[in-house]
């Protein structure tokens, strides 16, 4: 996992700005379908859900690490 500079990350805050209108891709940004794509991020999402402490039992979570995926 790379890590980043946390220090310069808080002392940037919000003032961050772009120099392009592109949209910053790896090459390899397309070789998975949409399909594995979701898969992987409703997974590590619902990893992030846990972590935080969220019940994902409850009925108005169920469901939320696939929706996000969607999105």
């Amino acid at each position: 996992m790379k890590i980043h500079n946390k220090e310069q990350i808080e002392l940037l805050g919000d003032h961050h700005f772009s120099t392009t209108i592109k949209t910053p891709l790896r090459d390899d940004a397309f070789k998975k379908c949409d399909d594995e794509k979701i898969e992987n991020i409703a997974h590590y999402f619902e990893k992030i859900m846990e972590e935080i402490g969220l019940d994902l039992t409850d009925d108005s979570l169920s469901g939320t690490p696939y929706r996000v995926a969607k999105m």
